[in-house]
């Protein structure tokens, strides 16, 4: 969805239900805890309602302009796309707009004149052919826009007193539902919201502006990633943590080596745990060209979700761009988002971090172990040491070994 003053502002959106809960067929939540949102300078933007029949998903935005609607567009891009849990992105199949109470059809890709500087309500419809749905992302794929992340779709799991006439018109049927009246037992949609995570409050509001990858090298809650990743962040968490990605956790920066593109992280949230046998080494010995290139990370979440995803390669070159010796190249596949993953061996040991790529297939770039290490003991952490004892193990297994260390990395 695009808001601009002729110069034309994207906006991105993407929804994540972080719950534990799943869901069938005629499910609606009305005015649902939103985590984190990106605020425009032409208007206010707030999800009013997620509604879900087991054959679409509408997403219900309300917008209101700040300044003087005359000069304002409005557009939405055919390339927005819906991914419900680890399914595959589902393209946006229809939008309306909520005009007067009428429901109008508008067009993709056509800018809208906005004439009034009077609340409007658009509805997003995506098929979404699943018989039950956790997580909600829903982007518009354009880069430098709004978005929406972690939209508890949680709801009162008793009935709801019903009332008369309450509807709610979706994708041009009506459904009976209930609004916010509830028996006097029961609990308000603001109480089931903001008790969702007891730690964090309602309005504790985290905008995420960027996200990379990172991995466990302390036990007591120290994590490496690249030094870009963090670079100016007012706050850090991290997602991940003994499996948990429901639950971000605080970090601080506490060490950093802005010339080899390094960070590392100290887990300072209050629920943190202990994070236990790290399965690996970083090994400082270089390692030679033809050697496994094995990259675990979370690249692009807004398209390719929260799912910790592989590439696999080889060491290219001992050297990285114009010929830096604190790099290697690798053949692995990496995109924005692979920043501070670490690249393991056939061993199953990390032998660099991920930081940079051409823009060309199969040249992307990982700072050498060896300058992690040498970053870990100037801090006063020991760099982990687990050497396995089997040698060439299958990528399978080692996949199964490390992926519960490599963390997603979100930057305010």
């Amino acid at each position: 969805m695009h808001f601009s003053s002729i110069r034309h502002l994207a906006l991105i959106m993407v929804f994540c239900g972080c719950t534990n809960y799943v869901y069938s067929q005629n499910t609606i939540v009305d005015n649902p805890y939103v985590e984190s949102q990106y605020v425009s300078m032409y208007g206010k933007t707030s999800v009013s309602r997620i509604a879900f029949d087991g054959k679409y998903v509408y997403a219900y935005i309300h917008y209101r302009p700040i300044s003087d609607a005359s000069d304002i567009t409005i557009s939405v891009s055919s390339k927005m796309t819906m991914t419900a849990d680890a399914h595959s992105p589902q393209r946006i199949k229809a939008l309306e707009a909520d005009v007067g109470g009428e429901r109008i059809r508008m067009d993709l890709d056509v800018s809208y004149e906005l004439w009034s500087n009077e609340g409007i309500d658009f509805v997003l419809t995506f098929p979404c052919p699943y018989s039950k749905v956790s997580k909600i992302s829903i982007s518009e794929n354009i880069e430098g826009g709004f978005y929406w992340r972690n939209i508890s779709l949680k709801k009162s799991q008793q009935k709801r007193a019903k009332t008369k006439n309450e509807t709610a018109q979706e994708g041009g049927n009506t459904i009976p539902w209930n609004r916010e009246r509830y028996n006097d037992n029961e609990s308000s949609p603001d109480d089931i919201f903001r008790n969702r995570n007891p730690r964090q409050k309602r309005n504790d509001y985290f905008v995420v502006n960027a996200s990379g990858s990172g991995f466990a090298v302390g036990g007591n809650g120290i994590i490496a990633t690249c030094y870009h990743v963090v670079e100016n962040a007012r706050r850090i968490r991290v997602r991940g943590i003994n499996g948990d990605f429901d639950t971000p956790l605080y970090a601080d920066v506490i060490a950093t080596d802005r010339g080899n593109d390094l960070a590392i992280l100290k887990v300072s949230d209050p629920d943190f745990s202990q994070i236990q046998d790290i399965p690996y080494s970083i090994i400082s010995m270089v390692a030679d060209v033809g050697e496994s290139a094995i990259v675990l990370g979370y690249p692009l979440r807004a398209v390719m979700g929260d799912e910790i995803k592989l590439t696999n390669g080889l060491v290219s070159a001992r050297s990285g761009y114009l010929g830096d010796t604190s790099k290697y190249q690798i053949s692995a596949v990496v995109q924005s988002g692979n920043s501070g993953c670490p690249v393991f061996n056939r061993d199953g040991n990390v032998i660099g971090v991920v930081n940079a790529r051409l823009m060309v297939e199969g040249a992307a770039y990982a700072i050498k172990g060896k300058y992690l290490n040498e970053l870990l003991k100037r801090t006063g952490v020991s760099p982990v040491q687990n050497v396995h004892k089997e040698k060439d193990r299958s990528i399978t297994e080692i996949v199964k070994d490390v992926k519960s260390f490599v963390y997603i990395i979100e930057v305010e």
